[in-house]
């Protein structure tokens, strides 16, 4: 038999089992975490007005997620960054007058809350180890973008890493930083 917990409720003391008990922390966490990503502020740096378009459809089936500007190079992305201060960057490599991997780290230094998304078309491993390596939370090849940046965003945003499955040509392997994250999943 299990045993169970009193507890004084608004009207009055209820017995509890400690597996109702865990339902109802569960839900709780559950609603805690689906907090997390609300209201999240989002910065979309790509020199590509057409690949900006594209992102900007993705997040729009996530009206709780608020595009807060754009920029459509490096330089721009710092000044836009430290006057927005966004939540979430989703930032591109191949950037002109300051390549991606500069302005994330310039980033970091303008807004240390924002968490950087590399939004690219370079899949090589070196790079993406780079990236995540120097504090990227997440890696998402734009030919993976329509099925990828949505889970990406909401794994960074629970404090996850995630690297697109198409990285080093979709290989099962692991990408290496402070901590590995499988390819197309998330990591703790």
């Amino acid at each position: 038999m299990e045993s169970q917990r009193t507890f004084k409720g608004p009207v009055g003391y209820r017995q509890i089992t400690p597996l109702a008990l865990a339902c109802v922390e569960s839900f709780l966490v559950g609603l805690a975490m689906e907090a997390v990503v609300l209201n999240v502020r989002i910065l979309l740096v790509d020199d590509v007005p057409v690949w900006r378009l594209q992102f900007r459809s993705i997040l729009a089936t996530r009206p709780e997620w608020q595009i807060a500007g754009e920029a459509a190079d490096g330089l721009e992305a710092l000044q836009k960054a430290e006057e927005l201060k966004p939540d979430l960057i989703l930032l591109d490599i191949g950037l002109p007058k300051l390549n991606g991997l500069e302005a994330e780290n310039r980033l970091r230094q303008l807004v240390p809350g924002a968490k950087v998304i590399f939004v690219t078309a370079v899949s090589d491993v070196d790079v993406v180890q780079t990236a995540l390596g120097n504090g990227a939370q997440a890696y998402v090849l734009k030919a993976d973008a329509a099925r990828e940046l949505l889970p990406a965003i909401t794994a960074v945003l629970q404090g996850k890493k995630f690297a697109s499955s198409g990285v080093n040509g979709g290989d099962s392997g692991k990408v290496s930083s402070r901590e590995s994250v499988p390819y197309g999943r998330v990591a703790n």
